[in-house]
This record gives C-alpha cells, sequence and structure tokens, in this order.
C-alpha cells in the first residue's frame, strides 16, 4: 500500500474527492455524487465515480460493503484514513477554494 503524497495525485482527483467523502462514515455512490454537487459544485460522471472507486478498493483505500449493486455502500479503511492525513493537513494550514468544505 502507497500512503505517500505521490501515490494521491492532484488534490481535485476524483480519488481523492471521494475519499474525503468518506471521512465521515460509509456512503454510496449517488450520497457522494450529491454531496459534491452541493457542497462544492463539483459533479461526477458515473463513469468517473465508479471507475475511481474501483481503483480506491483495488489499493484498500475503500472498502466495498455488502447491499444491493445499485445501493452498494463504500467506506474508508485504515489505510484509507492513512492516504488522508497528507492532504488534509495541507488543506487545514491553507485553504483551497473550492475545497472548504473538506476540512
Amino acid at each position: 500500500m502507497d500512503a505517500t503524497p505521490r501515490a494521491l495525485g492532484c488534490f481535485t482527483s476524483p480519488a481523492l474527492l471521494i475519499l474525503f467523502c468518506l471521512r465521515d462514515g460509509a456512503k454510496h455512490g449517488h450520497a457522494i455524487v450529491t454531496m459534491l454537487d452541493e457542497q462544492s459544485g463539483i459533479v461526477l460522471e458515473p463513469g468517473t465515480l465508479y471507475a475511481a472507486l474501483v481503483r480506491l478498493e483495488q489499493r484498500g483505500w475503500i472498502l466495498s460493503l455488502e447491499g444491493e449493486r445499485s445501493r452498494r455502500s463504500y467506506c474508508l479503511t485504515n489505510h484509507g484514513y492513512a492516504v488522508l492525513e497528507y492532504p488534509l493537513t495541507v488543506l487545514h494550514k491553507r485553504p483551497i477554494m473550492p475545497f472548504k468544505f473538506l476540512i
């Protein structure tokens, strides 16, 4: 598991935005999209969202919870929380708009 800042890529990457959304608890895909749209105006298309969810699960940063396919929820793993440490520290020191909602 690579939890270095370089592994995250850009702070605006869909994967990082999804991790931020999941830090307060499990959510299904639609809830993630809704949260991002309502709080920041960022719209993730379904293909982008679900491709990122697959990559995050493969890296071991999130876990897919049992449920219906259309309402499957995802939560952060301990590795996922560890990955978020660096960007959260940076954003707390220097908030970036429109990502203030993330901190």
